[in-house]
């Protein structure tokens, strides 16, 4: 047991050396700043799946976050139709 434990710690020591090792080598302070991001978003990226259930509650969410998303366009759609019928009727 001790000896895995000292093994772990040894591991870990070394996968944090290997990163400063690879934030640090890039020459430019862009390249260095890119490849700390993107060793972050490879520990914050979880791409497992979740999946609940259905309810109530999340059917109305989506509903509303449907007529949330559709609403300029509709909107847009409404008053171009309602400015074409005034102008249709000035112009007679």
């Amino acid at each position: 047991r001790v000896i895995e434990n000292l093994l772990c710690g040894i591991a870990r020591k070394n996968l944090l050396l290997t990163q400063k090792i690879r934030h640090m080598s890039p020459r430019t302070t862009r390249d260095k700043l890119m490849a700390f991001l993107l060793d972050q978003t490879a520990v914050l990226f979880d791409p497992a799946v979740i999946i609940t259930p259905i309810t109530p509650l999340s059917c109305l969410f989506c509903a509303v976050y449907a007529v949330y998303c559709l609403l300029p366009a509709l909107l847009q759609t409404v008053y171009e139709h309602r400015f074409a019928r005034l102008r249709r009727q000035n112009c007679q």
